[in-house]
């Protein structure tokens, strides 16, 4: 299961603890009628639905800088995600890599602040 089916899971989730206290509530305090049960599931649909679509939301995990993604099966060299001084780079940087395998004399480098004349 996606990381964003377990978000918007756990966001009706909240939604339905959150209207099942309501409705306990309401019962208990004796001023129960069927106008109330109708905006009650009207407005838990509404809600359902806004906090399953921020669940699902990609906003919140857009990486403000510079974003390298590598994939790779087998690495038999040298791989560098980033090569650059940092004096140089004036932004974040996110570098993401997989390899399947990281073979003997290989290596997988994410960040290497070394001179650009090394």
């Amino acid at each position: 299961m996606s990381s964003r089916r377990n978000r918007a899971i756990a966001a009706a989730g909240s939604v339905a603890a959150g209207t099942a206290t309501g409705f306990l509530t309401n019962i208990l305090t004796g001023l129960w009628n069927w106008a109330l049960a109708t905006g009650l599931i009207g407005m838990v649909v509404l809600w359902a639905g806004i906090e399953a679509w921020r669940a699902n939301s990609d906003t919140d995990t857009v990486f403000p800088g510079i974003s390298v993604v590598q994939r790779a099966g087998r690495v038999t060299g040298k791989i560098i995600g980033v090569r650059r001084p940092s004096e140089k780079l004036r932004q974040p940087v996110l570098v993401d890599q997989t390899f399947t395998e990281v073979a003997e004399g290989g290596s997988a480098i994410g960040y290497d602040s070394a001179s650009d004349t090394d």
